[in-house]
């Protein structure tokens, strides 16, 4: 009986033994397969249409990420770059990947159609890790035009007032929003492509036909900021868009001062301000 019940406790130590090799081993396997099958760049993409209404479709989507790393430095002490480009397109729920991609810098460029845009720069990636970008945007430019019909600063120049009107202009039965965007220079050439300034302003809401007249303010104190470029004792130019009211801006390059906006409508007129006294 005592050699039955020795073989039977050997036995039993013998089977938990493998069952926790075997566990290892399959939790070592997982792991592995994990870190493989993780490594890269994962991120998803909304869609959404000229009313904000978000696209269950990411057909027509080309993604581009362009990397370049320095690799080494010759005798001169000159960079060698990587310099490499991937592309890949999201599935049908908008989730997009770049496995096993080098490590370096990236920009990564969103397209749909060959129109509606969006682009990240500066991304910094490791080839050993697994990075998750934010949601990215894709949207169209609003159904929707703005006139500007005055624009003053206050006596005491703390307050500079821009009275504005925005009709909404497309066929949709819904409710839907845009937000505006206000273009500031010295010049009075100012766009969008054209600007020491930009702000951007709360959403109007409203169904097809809708018209808002408000009198927007703002403090003038931003406009000291030697780093604007704008000379306040000069006249002061504005201009004004319209914006998807899943709006979004980016540069071309790292270096670029001016920011891209690509789902803006038509400009409207330009006024100006003769000078802003703020003070020192």
């Amino acid at each position: 009986m005592r050699n039955i019940l020795f073989k039977l406790i050997i036995l039993s130590n013998v089977f938990a033994f493998l069952c926790t090799v075997s566990c290892v081993k399959q939790t070592e396997t997982n792991n592995q397969l994990l870190n493989s099958n993780n490594k890269g760049i994962y991120g998803k993409l909304l869609v959404f249409n000229e009313y904000g209404e978000i696209q269950s479709t990411s057909s027509g989507i080309s993604i581009t990420a362009h990397c370049v790393d320095t690799l080494s430095y010759d005798s001169f002490k000159n960079p060698i770059l990587f310099d490499t480009t991937y592309k890949t397109t999201p599935d049908e729920f908008g989730f997009y990947s770049i496995k096993d991609c080098h490590r370096g810098t990236y920009s990564l460029l969103f397209v749909k159609n060959n129109s509606d845009t969006n682009k990240i720069i500066g991304f910094s990636h490791a080839s050993a890790s697994c990075d998750s970008l934010d949601p990215v945007y894709l949207s169209k430019p609003p159904v929707a035009s703005i006139k500007l019909l005055s624009a003053e600063v206050s006596k005491n120049n703390l307050l500079l007032s821009i009275k504005r009107v925005i009709t909404l202009t497309g066929s949709s039965t819904n409710e839907y929003g845009v937000v505006t965007r206000y273009f500031f220079s010295n010049s009075p050439n100012v766009s969008n492509i054209l600007y020491n300034y930009q702000w951007i302003s709360g959403a109007t809401y409203g169904k097809t036909g809708y018209t808002d007249t408000v009198l927007v303010q703002k403090s003038t104190d931003i406009f000291s900021s030697s780093s604007l470029g704008l000379d306040v004792s000069k006249p002061i130019y504005i201009r004004a868009y319209l914006d998807n009211i899943h709006c979004y801006a980016y540069k071309n390059k790292s270096t670029d001062k001016l920011m891209v906006f690509p789902n803006v409508t038509s400009a409207s007129e330009v006024i100006h301000i003769d000078s802003i006294h703020v003070a020192e």
